[in-house]
């Protein structure tokens, strides 16, 4: 399995957890290509709330 289909599993389906727990893997890998799975996993996720904080902290941060 891809490391974007991992990642994108968590994003998916772990909720705000999920969402911290891609957000500290970006925040702390220091590798490229990890960093952007991490960011097109974080924008699947399907609760409302968790896309307008990744917004948040995506955009405006």
């Amino acid at each position: 399995m891809h490391a974007l289909q991992i990642y994108s599993v968590i994003g998916r389906n772990d909720g705000e957890e999920g969402a911290k727990k891609l957000k500290h893997i970006y925040e702390t890998i220091g590798f490229g290509e990890v960093e952007r799975h991490c960011i097109v996993a974080m924008a699947q996720t399907t609760d409302e709330n968790v896309l307008k904080s990744f917004f948040k902290y995506a955009v405006e941060d």
